[in-house]
């Protein structure tokens, strides 16, 4: 299920983050790490994460984020 799949990758991303030896993480490291696991997982929720992660302010800026996803 969708749930599921989510639980891992937040269960993914928290073992990252606690392998690094810090108390403190930047809320940047952990949305760079979201936009990764997102983007190799669903190409949806992807796009509207970093659409609101990086600002997107015009049409280009998701057109150019649909050709990096390379979609079959």
């Amino acid at each position: 299920s969708a749930f599921a799949n989510l639980d891992a990758i937040v269960a993914k991303i928290e073992r990252k983050i606690r392998s690094k030896d810090s108390s403190e993480v930047d809320s940047k490291v952990i949305g760079r790490e979201i936009l990764s696991e997102l983007k190799k997982t669903d190409p949806v929720a992807y796009l509207r994460f970093v659409s609101v992660y990086r600002q997107f302010k015009q049409a280009s800026d998701f057109t150019k984020e649909l050709a990096s996803l390379k979609l079959d």
